[in-house]
């Protein structure tokens, strides 16, 4: 498979990232990897979650059963 678009769904906290992220995969994303989080210094946000999200598509030969 050939990923095809890639976004980033963020949240401060485990509900916003989900609320970024099931949007996504109902536009056909799919979670790549694990969520990070990182630490922020300063400001009002003490971290951000951050979790990638692809979207692939086949090659002919997955398509047909050849691979």
């Amino acid at each position: 498979m050939t990923i095809i678009e890639y976004q980033t769904a963020t949240g401060d906290n485990p509900q916003h990232l989900d609320a970024a992220v099931k949007p996504l995969i109902k536009a056909g994303f799919q979670p790549l990897g694990i969520p990070i989080v990182i630490e922020a210094f300063g400001g009002s946000q003490s971290h951000l979650i951050i979790q990638t999200m692809v979207k692939y598509q086949q090659s002919a030969e997955e398509v047909s059963g050849s691979v």
